[in-house]
């Protein structure tokens, strides 16, 4: 029979293994919490990437605030449910007191009626557009055979008016040859040196083929109607005119240098303006060699009265920066790392876009109650900004105090 101090010590042997046996249960219960947080954070991404795939395909293209479509529900609601919000209303109205409503226009008449359309019934065709007065008219002829202008008794009909009716037409440009006649003046049977002779125009290629009309026609083409080089190549073919592609690429050439300084210009007006627009797009552009197109960038600059378009090849922060490396005025645009060394201690200001950062809680509204609120909050500084369109600076910053300082 064990005694005493036996028991006691087999006693604290047990007591040490149940208390190994529930810190080993602790700890698994603790790995098993930490890994269900991570699963649910993982399947909360997932979820709310799919939400937004979602949206992107078959909600609202554009970014505009629909109070009345806040959710897409496909058949799925295990998988799109959102997060249940019991306080979003009443956070929402609570803010909105404080917050004044946008503002209302009201239309105004001067009572003056101007000339009236009798209301085209619905369906009805609107009829066909006139033609311009303007238009170079061709008038062709249509006559009668002779053998068909006969009476019944074989004697010829006399010609007694004309029934007319316009169409519109077309005829394709072409191509043709300006001959320039030079005029010579001096005394007959005199030496060359002794004559004078007319000078030529001052043209953009002046030893070129090719008249500023084709170079500039050429220009036109391709970047207001789109129409590659190789397509207008094969045009001039076609009118029996062999037009390489190289001259062509020689006019754009020719167009660009005589409209640098124009550019220079716009420039310089952009960079004294106190605040401007700066944003960039990507293009995709032909690589020969590497098997796939380039991605560049055409950077936009925008003032109030003038706007400047660069291209780069890529999408480094070294052009905006080389660009608008002396300006010191404001800028707005978006959150790009690459603006950050325009911005600084004796530099220019960042101005932040409101469009930007309302995409991030936009995003997120179906699920947040907080940020469908500040969504809402964002419309009514839109509403106080398009109330004050057309207003003077004294009367759109007395408006921003009263009433988006309080929003």
């Amino acid at each position: 029979m064990p005694t005493p101090a036996e028991e006691l010590i087999e006693a604290r042997a047990a007591y040490r293994r149940v208390c190994a046996q529930l810190a080993e249960r602790d700890q698994e219960a603790h790995d098993l919490r930490q890994q269900n947080e991570e699963l649910q954070g993982k399947v909360d991404a997932l979820q709310s990437r799919l939400e937004g795939m979602t949206r992107r395909v078959y909600g609202w293209s554009s970014e505009r605030h629909h109070p009345g479509q806040q959710r897409i529900d496909l058949g799925e609601p295990e998988i799109l449910a959102e997060t249940p919000a019991p306080d979003a209303a009443a956070a929402t109205a609570a803010i909105s007191t404080e917050s004044p409503a946008p503002l209302t226009h009201a239309a105004t008449t001067d009572g003056a009626a101007g000339p009236q359309r009798r209301p085209r019934k619905p369906g009805s065709h609107p009829g066909r557009r006139r033609l311009p007065a303007s238009s170079e008219v061709v008038e062709q002829d249509l006559l009668v055979p002779e053998h068909e202008r006969l009476d019944e008794h074989g004697c010829p009909l006399a010609l007694l008016g004309w029934r007319t009716s316009e169409k519109w037409d077309y005829r394709p440009g072409t191509y043709l040859i300006r001959r320039f006649r030079r005029a010579i003046y001096g005394r007959p049977f005199s030496v060359a040196q002794d004559r004078i002779v007319a000078d030529m125009p001052a043209m953009l290629i002046p030893r070129g083929a090719m008249t500023d009309a084709a170079v500039i026609h050429t220009v036109v083409e391709k970047f207001a109607d789109h129409l590659p080089l190789y397509r207008q190549e094969a045009r001039a073919g076609r009118c029996g005119f062999p037009l390489r592609r190289s001259t062509l690429v020689g006019h754009v050439a020719a167009v660009a240098e005589a409209m640098a300084p124009i550019v220079a210009a716009l420039g310089d007006q952009v960079r004294q303006s106190p605040y401007l627009h700066l944003d960039d797009t990507p293009v995709r552009m032909l690589d020969p060699g590497r098997g796939h197109t380039a991605t560049t960038r055409i950077w936009v600059y925008r003032s109030s009265t003038a706007t400047v378009f660069r291209f780069s090849a890529t999408r480094e922060g070294r052009h905006p920066a080389d660009f608008l490396a002396d300006y010191r005025g404001h800028i707005v645009a978006d959150g790009y790392a690459g603006h950050e060394r325009l911005y600084g201690l004796d530099k220019a200001i960042h101005v932040a876009c409101w469009a930007h950062a309302r995409r991030k809680f936009s995003e997120i509204k179906h699920r947040y109650p907080l940020a469908l609120v500040l969504v809402e909050d964002i419309q009514r500084l839109y509403a106080v900004e398009e109330s004050a369109r057309w207003a003077s600076d004294v009367d759109r910053h007395r408006l921003r105090q009263e009433q988006s300082r309080v929003i």
